[in-house]
């Protein structure tokens, strides 16, 4: 349902962007005399801006949950524009109808500038346009913390593990440590050898 109104909502507004600018260039000849093609028009607005502020809080939300703050803020901008523009019609509506007035009377009683109420249905009709253009791209990208600090990257090296080594025990092993165990070590002890210190030249000993 939301697909369908978001679809249908676009194309109606850039139907009558259309003849709204093909009735400005022509300076009112599309639409003057012409009630068959004021109503569609007036009917397909009026669908397009109604019915789309649903579309726009479901986009929104679908932006926060990717967590594109940016584009969520945009969503969050032209809901309230759509908001404001729609209250205002419903408002002005409403009186009109309880007073048994004109809307262009109610408008002039109620204060309301048309002027700056053109201005807001225009944001909001190219806005609703460029965001359904641009809703499968992504703005920003703000990633979750943990433990209130961003991850910290750790160097190629510290990443790499290191391979375990492995201890292969073979025969050659066993037989060379049982060798070692069982061979019998001769420990020899060597008498230090006796210096004698020599006569001086020259020195006879007497014979007894």
């Amino acid at each position: 349902m939301f697909q369908f109104a978001a679809k249908t909502s676009e194309l109606l507004l850039a139907a009558g962007l259309i003849i709204s600018a093909a009735d400005f260039l022509t300076d009112g000849h599309v639409m003057q005399g012409n009630d068959p093609l004021s109503n569609i028009w007036a009917w397909s607005q009026a669908i397009a801006i109604e019915s789309s502020p649903g579309v726009v809080l479901a986009q929104g939300l679908q932006s926060r949950a990717e967590r594109d703050y940016v584009k969520t803020g945009a969503y969050a901008l032209l809901g309230v524009l759509l908001a404001v523009v729609a209250g205002i019609l419903l408002y002005v509506q409403t009186a009109a109808h309880t007073l048994s007035l004109t809307e262009a009377t109610a408008v002039s009683q109620l204060g309301i500038n048309p002027r700056i109420m053109a201005i807001l249905r225009a944001i909001v009709c190219i806005g609703y346009i460029a965001l359904s253009r641009t809703k499968h791209k992504q703005f920003s990208y703000f990633p979750p913390k943990r433990n209130g600090q961003p991850k910290q990257e750790q160097p190629a090296s510290q990443t790499q593990e290191q391979p375990p080594i492995k201890l292969e025990i073979t025969a050659e092993l066993v037989e060379a440590l049982r060798h070692a165990l069982t061979h019998n070590v001769t420990v020899v002890e060597q008498a230090p050898e006796t210096q004698q210190i020599a006569a001086p030249a020259g020195e006879i000993n007497p014979l007894m």
